[in-house]
C-alpha cells in the first residue's frame, strides 16, 4: 500500500484482521474508533474523514464499510440489548481465513491497536479518541498544546469527563506515542 488512501477493499482487509485481531466481537463505536487510531495514531491511510460528534470521532463511511463486508460476508453482526434497554450491533470475522494482502509492518499497527484498544469500554474509547482529534487538531493548525490546553479543550467538548481522567488517558497515548502536538508530559 502506498501513502495514498488504500482501496476499499484493503479497508475491508483491515476491517477483517481488526476484528480478528481483537480476539472476539467489537461493537460499531468499538470499530470506528480504533479505525481512527489505525488512521490517525498508526497513520495507515484509510481515507476516512472523520468529524467530531456526539461520542467522538465518526465518519459514516465506516457504517458502509461494515454493511459492505457483510455483504460479501467477510464479517457478520448480530443485533444485542444493553442493560438500559439500548440495542446496537457486534461483529466478529465471517470465517477464519485470513486475508493475505496486508503486508506485515500493517498487520503489526492493527495487532497494536486491537491489544491496546479493543477490549476497552465505548466511553474510554470516546475519551482516547476525542483526546487524539484535538491533539491532530493541534497539529495540523501546526500549533503546539500543552496537556493542560488538550485536558481543557476536551472537556470542553465532554463535559461529563474530569480532568484527571482525562490527564490519565492524554499519559497513557503520549505513552503509546500517539499524540504528536502536546509537547508537554502529563503531572
Amino acid at each position: 500500500m502506498s501513502t495514498s488512501d488504500i482501496s476499499v477493499p484493503d479497508r475491508l482487509d483491515v476491517i477483517q484482521t481488526l476484528l480478528r485481531a481483537a480476539r472476539g466481537e467489537l461493537g460499531r463505536t468499538a470499530i470506528m474508533k480504533c479505525l481512527f487510531v489505525l488512521q490517525e495514531a498508526e497513520r495507515i491511510p484509510l481515507g476516512y474523514k472523520f468529524q467530531l460528534y456526539t461520542y467522538g470521532p465518526y465518519d459514516a463511511a465506516v457504517l458502509s464499510d461494515l454493511t459492505f463486508a457483510e455483504q460479501l460476508r467477510r464479517i457478520r453482526s448480530k443485533l444485542v440489548g444493553f442493560r438500559n434497554g439500548n440495542q446496537g450491533y457486534r461483529y466478529r470475522p465471517a470465517s477464519k481465513k485470513e486475508s493475505r494482502k496486508l503486508a506485515q509492518p500493517i498487520r503489526e499497527k492493527i495487532e497494536r491497536v486491537a491489544r491496546h484498544f479493543g477490549q476497552r469500554s465505548a466511553a474510554d474509547l470516546e475519551m482516547a479518541s476525542t483526546i487524539l482529534f484535538v491533539d491532530r487538531h493541534h497539529e495540523r493548525a501546526g500549533r503546539p498544546a500543552d496537556v493542560e490546553t488538550i485536558v481543557r479543550q476536551v472537556r470542553e467538548i465532554k463535559p461529563h469527563l474530569g480532568e484527571e481522567q482525562i490527564r490519565a488517558e492524554v499519559s497513557r497515548l503520549q505513552d503509546l506515542g500517539y499524540l504528536k502536538a502536546s509537547i508537554a508530559r502529563a503531572a
